[in-house]
């Protein structure tokens, strides 16, 4: 019995037609674009000529399911009034990196249990995800460490790989595959060759990134609870909030209402525990009174208490707060044995 091949393959010369399809079928597009020395995610309205000759995208896309601040609801009198930027259209999130994709994934398990946040949602189930494999991972990756790899499917609903004159396609769900079967005619059959060509670029990408031996780290740090291993770090740490903000996984938020007059809004806004009034209460206590127990919080967070409540680390390895923490700490330093 033959083998069956579901993965696709687009010729490169076919894909400026593919992303005009994807805007001319009702879709928003976003996808890579440079600013300055940074690849940035940016809304594509029109054929363009797409890239994915970058290492990963300076912000994660988080924002396109939590918004840095959003408004939840406006109010008149006492009467709530749905806000009219809440209608979001069907999009396309196109070149994103595995661990971004997988970061996706770990907040559904936050945002889609039960009772599920509506705002989110509403923006997942109305958004197509199409990572691309990582063939050049920086020297601050470490997805293989924390469960992921190059290639990891998680959080996709089709997985890109470039493999030079063409590009492979892999369906990874059914909202995947029904996708690609919209614009079958741009695609054909990917050959055992292209197959295996990705396959190899994912283990020569994989062999060069730093392994660590994360096993049992959610016990361990819960241990070192009281430990001094939280010293070094916080010592040096400005309390910025820069790690939370480029973590593809960080997700706490405040609510607060503006009102004027008789009107008023409720929004959502990010927030980070790293900051000093994160925990503060109204009598003037707080239970995280130094940066040490700030710090501390945020690791246990990804390594500890994340894997009690989910049952998997909250870190993916992209090594965005490691690259650009101002103080240049090293989230692997902190958490190798």
């Amino acid at each position: 019995m033959a083998e069956t091949i579901t993965a696709r393959a687009m010729e490169k010369k076919k894909f400026a037609d593919f992303t005009r399809a994807i805007v001319d079928n009702g879709y928003q597009l976003y996808g890579p674009a440079i600013e300055g020395r940074e690849a940035i995610i940016a809304q594509i309205a029109e054929q363009a000529d797409v890239s994915f000759d970058y290492r990963n995208f300076k912000m994660s896309p988080k924002d396109l399911f939590l918004s840095q601040s959003e408004v939840l609801c406006r109010f008149c009198r006492g009467e709530i009034v749905p806000d009219a930027a809440a209608d979001d259209g069907r999009r396309v999130l196109l070149g994103i990196r595995p661990c971004d994709a997988k970061a996706i994934s770990l907040m559904d398990k936050v945002f889609l249990q039960e009772p599920a946040d509506s705002y989110y949602k509403r923006k997942r189930d109305n958004t197509v995800v199409i990572s691309a494999v990582c063939s050049s991972p920086e020297d601050t990756c470490f997805c293989t460490s924390v469960g992921g790899s190059p290639a990891s499917t998680e959080g996709s609903d089709i997985l890109l790989t470039d493999l030079g004159e063409s590009y492979l396609l892999e369906p990874v769900t059914p909202k995947g595959e029904d996708f690609l079967n919209r614009f079958s005619s741009l695609t054909r059959n990917a050959s055992k060759n292209e197959v295996r060509e990705k396959e190899r670029i994912v283990e020569e990408a994989a062999s060069r990134m730093q392994k660590m031996d994360l096993e049992g780290i959610a016990e361990r740090f819960a241990k070192a609870f009281e430990s001094d291993l939280w010293d070094t770090p916080s010592q040096r740490c400005l309390g910025c909030g820069i790690c939370t903000y480029f973590c593809p996984t960080c997700h706490c938020f405040d609510v607060t209402d503006e009102t004027l007059h008789e009107n008023g809004r409720r929004l959502r806004t990010w927030d980070s525990c790293m900051y000093s009034l994160f925990t503060l209460h109204a009598s003037g206590h707080n239970p995280r009174p130094s940066q040490r127990e700030r710090t501390r919080q945020r690791f246990m967070h990804k390594f500890s208490y994340s894997v009690d409540n989910y049952g998997e680390l909250f870190c993916v390895g992209c090594g965005r707060c490691i690259k650009h923490c101002p103080v240049n700490i090293d989230l692997r330093e902190v958490i190798a044995p």
